[in-house]
């Protein structure tokens, strides 16, 4: 435990996951992340989590109906103890650096996407309620879910295209292990529980 405030220099791990909302909706949302941050209660500032490399940009495409490249790009970050109660993605909301494939898979022309930043910097900001603890030479672990089946994250009215992406934090299951995500890659073959845990 940390006590006496936050001691000086001293880091702990984060494991930030993302997962997606089911849909059926899309084969394919592929947007380009390009930074992750998390706000510090006790200091009121911003920590950075990720920076996309400015030498590779594409080293954010994302494509959120399956998120299966999330891993790879936020492997476990090491950041300052403290507390943390907000989550701040930026994303890049220019049309041309994404792609909508349909589930007819008709992909949607950039000119026909709209999106919706009511920060103008491509920020989504997500309360983490409860708030996350980051103590010293341990690991957190974070969550957050792209609800693409939110009725209001991406509408469809004749070809064109209006997205607000919706963010939102997931409680943790006890055990990581038993953390599903929404889509599968790959076939897993059965497993048979054991009968005990060591919590």
């Amino acid at each position: 435990n940390i006590t006496g405030g936050r001691p000086s220099g001293a880091t702990g791990g984060l494991n930030l996951l993302l997962t997606d909302g089911p849909t059926d909706d899309w084969q394919e949302v592929t947007v380009v992340l390009k930074s992750v941050s998390l706000h510090s209660r006790e200091g009121n500032s911003w920590e950075d989590v990720w920076t996309a490399d400015p030498a590779n940009p594409a080293s954010g495409t994302v494509n959120l109906v399956d998120l299966s490249g999330v891993t790879a790009i936020l492997q476990k970050a090491t950041i300052p103890v403290g507390t943390y109660n907000l989550l701040k993605l930026v994303i890049d909301t220019d049309p041309a650096t994404m792609k909508l494939v349909n589930d007819l898979g008709t992909q949607i022309a950039s000119s026909q996407i709209t999106v919706v930043d009511p920060s103008g910097k491509g920020e989504i900001k997500v309360d983490l309620s409860p708030a996350i603890t980051v103590a010293e030479g341990a690991t957190a672990n974070l969550i957050v879910d792209f609800d693409l089946a939110h009725p209001l994250s991406i509408v469809n009215l004749d070809g064109k295209v209006v997205i607000s992406l919706k963010v939102r934090h997931k409680a943790l299951p006890r055990h990581l292990k038993n953390i599903q995500f929404a889509r599968t890659i790959g076939n897993i073959p059965p497993h048979t529980p054991s009968s005990s845990y060591s919590s």
